[in-house]
């Protein structure tokens, strides 16, 4: 217990998932009496719009002590040197970190390359890549596309550097696994083969805004839609469009940067107060996840404990959390907005109980203790 860890992220929480993540398990570490502290990593070039968004919360929104914003400066390449990341930690000295997301495990080791890395992927830089490219459409069009080197002119490339030097790398789904083996092969012993899920410390951050819960009867908001920004190909703002003007009678909301207005559903923009997210998902019938890449949104996490019902595909690495009634496979426009359809007219039960049961913020919590 007298163990040393700095988690770091990129990013600050509430602005995508891996800060997010990072943030709760380093609170939950901490309530527990650890020596823990948390880094977040912000690129010079957000800087301002963090501090507008964010004010006085930028990067610790519950006050917590050990908490440390780092400014890097310039884009990230192999030959970055974060100087001021390494002189935080030098002042930390931590015995263990442990890396949110590959842009900051990458320079988290950078900084202090003799501090052993323990790296916690988010998702798949190089299988986004593909898709950016447009040479794969989904995780499911992967199949036999799983080899090609990385170009070392692509992010891809320092993805898998960042896996190279990391000591140990541990994912959080069976898609994550199953990419990590084929893409980077020389992984060998320091691929941790069980999977460990980040459902434990989601469901411990909303279980604060349960009050914001309605009776399922009472929920004014048919199909809700989340992300950051729906730019991003992954997210698949195209199906998106599709079951908004398939489905005029349903209410319909959609939070984050939109490319182009959507004249059936109502938009919110971006929201970064976690409270907000959350009052709007008790009035939710279903939040529905279109990704044709998604290695585990904790979204799905949450809606569930907001008892919200759950509408994607198998392209989100928790899929197994959605109904078989609610799951779009065959992935298909049509097949999902059946079940976007369905996912308005009643409550169906998910399957949250089979991540419960795996205990998994236990078995991360000893692997980073026991490193």
């Amino acid at each position: 217990m007298h163990k040393k860890i700095t988690i770091g992220s990129i990013y600050v929480p509430g602005w995508g998932g891996p800060a997010t993540e990072g943030y709760r398990l380093f609170e939950m570490m901490q309530q527990e009496g650890m020596n823990v502290s948390f880094v977040n990593i912000i690129p010079d070039s957000l800087t301002e719009f963090f501090q507008q968004k964010f004010g006085e919360s930028l990067g610790n929104p519950q006050k917590l002590p050990n908490v440390y914003n780092c400014i890097i400066e310039g884009p990230l390449t192999l030959d970055s040197m974060p100087l001021d990341l390494a002189r935080l930690l030098n002042q930390l000295s931590p015995d263990v970190i442990v890396g949110k997301m590959w842009r900051a495990a990458f320079l988290l080791k950078r900084a202090a390359p003799q501090i052993p890395l323990i790296f916690l992927p988010s998702g798949s830089e190089r299988l986004k890549t593909y898709i950016r490219q447009r040479r794969i459409k989904s995780f499911l069009s992967l199949r036999d596309f799983y080899n090609p080197p990385a170009d070392a002119t692509d992010t891809s490339f320092i993805e898998q550097e960042t896996v190279r030097c990391s000591d140990l790398v541990v994912v959080h789904s069976e898609i994550m696994l199953s990419l990590y083996r084929n893409f980077f092969p020389f992984l060998n012993g320091k691929l941790h083969e069980e999977v460990v899920w980040y459902s434990d410390w989601v469901l411990q951050e909303a279980s604060r805004y349960l009050r914001y819960k309605l009776p399922f009867n009472q929920r004014d908001i048919d199909l809700l839609f989340i992300a950051n920004d729906w730019s991003r190909p992954e997210k698949n703002f195209e199906l998106l469009k599709q079951v908004a003007f398939a489905c005029p009678n349903l209410s319909i909301h959609v939070v984050g940067e939109l490319a182009e207005e959507l004249p059936c559903a109502k938009a919110h923009g971006l929201i970064t107060n976690r409270e907000e997210i959350h009052s709007l998902m008790g009035r939710a019938k279903a939040v529905v996840s279109p990704s044709v890449f998604d290695a585990a949104p904790n979204i799905l996490f949450e809606a569930s404990a907001m008892d919200c019902n759950l509408v994607c595909s198998k392209n989100c690495g928790n899929w197994q959390i959605c109904n078989e009634a609610l799951l779009a496979d065959p992935f298909t426009p049509e097949n999902f907005i059946r079940r976007v359809r369905l996912a308005a007219t009643g409550r169906f039960k998910d399957n949250l109980n089979l991540f419960i049961l795996k205990n998994s913020y236990q078995k991360l919590k000893d692997l980073i203790l026991n490193y």
